[in-house]
């Protein structure tokens, strides 16, 4: 069937509001849009013709040409459309079966783009065409996103936006045209700031997107003037960044007035949290009753009060059963946190953990297939790899050692754990396995601080490594576990014995570092001689200062540990964006230090208060 030019026009005419159809109105080419489907176009047509008007309406705009140019129609061919990507020509013939027209095709060419983007640095991108001015061009289903992530183009958040794109409720209904919508939007009136109906167009197309309940668009103004900037986010990823300019107050203040909320921070969502007691958490006491674990476990350091799932599929059904009995009670609820699509996810995560026709490598790959389809359906993403996580990991992980029982502590993290398994009995003697949990590629989150995590190493015997273990048992429990106020007072006081306690034992880690390494970080912190310093501020940079912990770490533990003990007794559990659980022996070399978690400037000192941490080295093998 032939190109009816003038019969899509004028549908199109009677579609708009003031009956003058314009290329430069997106609304305008959403109704083009609809007016072709209805007319049963082909789909690749119908992207093509659009994609070829937008060119032209550009072309229009660069020339300063505010109406449309002459002969702008008659640049489209009534039998064939050249495709300005790959130059393919697709007939105008309707299709027997239009839904099922290059949709194979589609899905292949998405799926090898974002495969190859994740992977991409800024000059691939380059190369490839996808990136251009700081712009990265993606399809989406029959559609190219216009996305601008800012500075922040690395592999983590490119896995970010790969994962919200692959999101089922973006992907179904009109979701990924009013997706499109808002980024074009934004891109107007990113070119034209004095233009603010286009932004107020990109706003409603995010409230659209927003009331979906399963998808959480923010708008964040991040940094400090004059240096501050909007990040336009989709759940915890950065789909269109502006930089600093005059813009920033116009487009917070019409957020504001639009309720799109500011997005919230990184902090732990209660509702995640397996082991949150009183009904705050996924596992809330009154559907599992906590129980006392006993001398024989907490002895161990195991915890004082856990909830007990039994062994391999005892555990798996206990554990559905819990999610169950959440899902019925917030389904039961007026306005519950969570949402429908949420709460389906874990209803269908507990159907494969109840079911016992699939082998454990099946049922593995179910729950890592359902992980992620929970991870897509949530507003808060991040909260379900980093808590559901836990939970996640305990599953996979009861599939691999079914003759290990759960247990999941319930008075916060016991010591150094998220779960614990525990195998043996009190006739042969019990192994408690101790799992950390933590979420690999998207938030890699806070290993521990140093104080708990060396009381999960098992030290050597020996002289040596009893002093290591002595020095640092005084510094943890002594010294850290005051208050800060009260280490000041007490540290400030050389003739007191603690003081002097504290100041051996920090000597004696000092001067396991090499003599070239303790002149390079005296040099990088700015001082002049170590034992110029007083007692307190030697604990002042200890505990604060990644680059001193590490290497006394590696000077007065790490030679002290028995490698192979520690590893069968604490291990802990990458849960990666896709659902894999890989597990890793815990020991010093695997971790890594990082800054602190909450700093507070003290006044007149060159440190800052805080809590140097470790987090998990993702180079160390996985457990074989």
């Amino acid at each position: 069937m032939n190109f009816n030019l003038n019969k899509i026009v004028k549908e199109w005419s009677y579609r708009v509001h003031d009956g003058m159809p314009d290329v430069k109105d997106p609304l305008h080419m959403v109704e083009l849009q609809q007016v072709l489907h209805e007319m049963k176009y082909p789909r690749k047509f119908i992207e093509g013709l659009l994609r070829r008007l937008r060119e032209e309406r550009v072309k229009a705009w660069n020339k300063g040409t505010k109406s449309r140019p002459e002969g702008f129609w008659t640049t489209v061919s009534p039998d064939t459309l050249e495709d300005p990507v790959k130059g393919k020509q697709y007939s105008t013939e309707r299709p027997k079966d239009e839904d099922e027209v290059d949709e194979k095709d589609i899905k292949d060419k998405e799926k090898g783009t974002w495969e190859d983007f994740k992977d991409m640095n800024v000059l691939a991108m380059k190369k490839a065409g996808l990136m251009k001015d700081g712009m990265i061009s993606l399809p989406f289903k029959t559609r190219i996103l216009k996305i601008r992530m800012g500075k922040k183009t690395g592999g983590d958040y490119k896995q970010r936006l790969v994962d919200v794109l692959n999101n089922p409720v973006l992907q179904s209904g009109d979701n990924p045209q009013h997706l499109e919508n808002m980024l074009n939007e934004l891109e107007n009136f990113k070119s034209n700031p004095d233009d603010p109906e286009a932004l107020q167009r990109a706003l409603d197309a995010a409230k659209i997107l927003l009331a979906t309940g399963s998808i959480d668009v923010s708008i964040s103004e991040l940094g400090n003037p004059p240096n501050n900037y909007i990040s336009v986010r989709i759940n915890n990823a950065p789909i269109y960044t502006f930089d600093s300019g005059p813009h920033t107050e116009a487009i917070v203040d019409a957020a504001r007035e639009n309720e799109i909320a500011k997005r919230k921070g990184a902090s732990d969502s209660s509702k995640w949290k397996p082991q949150a007691p009183g009904g705050q958490g996924l596992l809330p006491e009154e559907h599992k009753p906590a129980e006392e674990i006993g001398e024989p476990l907490t002895s161990l350091g195991v915890g004082i009060r856990g909830q007990r799932y039994g062994k391999g599929q005892e555990a798996q059904n206990g554990i559905a059963d819990t999610l169950q009995a959440v899902v019925d009670q917030e389904r039961a609820k007026e306005g519950s946190a969570f949402s429908e699509a949420e709460l389906q996810a874990i209803e269908d995560y507990n159907k494969i953990l109840k079911d016992t026709t699939l082998s454990p490598d099946e049922k593995k790959e179910a729950l890592k297939a359902q992980f992620l389809k929970l991870r897509q359906s949530s507003t808060e993403p991040n909260e379900v790899h980093k808590n559901f996580g836990e939970i996640h990991a305990a599953a996979t992980l009861s599939v691999d050692y079914p003759n290990g029982e759960v247990i999941f502590p319930m008075e916060g993290n016991a010591g150094f754990h998220d779960f614990v398994m525990v195998f043996g009995d009190e006739g042969t003697g019990f192994k408690v396995v101790e799992f950390p949990v933590k979420a690999a590629g998207t938030s890699k989150g806070v290993g521990s601080s140093w104080k708990t995590i060396y009381k999960s190493f098992t030290f050597e015997d020996s002289p040596e490594a009893e002093r290591a273990q002595e020095n640092l048992n005084w510094l943890a429990d002594t010294i850290g576990g005051m208050s800060s106020s009260a280490q000041d007072k007490l540290l400030d006081n050389e003739n007191a014995e603690e003081t002097q306690r504290t100041k051996v034992a920090l000597d004696e880690m000092w001067n396991t570092v090499d003599e070239e390494t303790q002149v390079a970080i005296l040099e990088k912190l700015g001082i002049e001689d170590w034992d110029q310093l007083s007692t307190r501020d030697k604990y002042g940079w200890f505990v604060n200062k990644a680059l001193l912990q590490e290497a006394m770490y590696k000077g007065a533990v790490e030679p002290h540990i028995d490698e192979e003990k520690t590893g069968n007794r604490a291990r802990y559990a990458y849960v990666y964006d896709d659902g894999t659980v890989e597990t890793r022996k815990n020991k010093v070399s695997c971790y890594k230090f990082g800054s602190p978690k909450r700093e507070k400037v003290i006044e007149g000192k060159p440190y800052k208060r805080g809590q140097v941490i470790q987090t998990f080295n993702s180079k160390c093998l996985p457990t074989a």
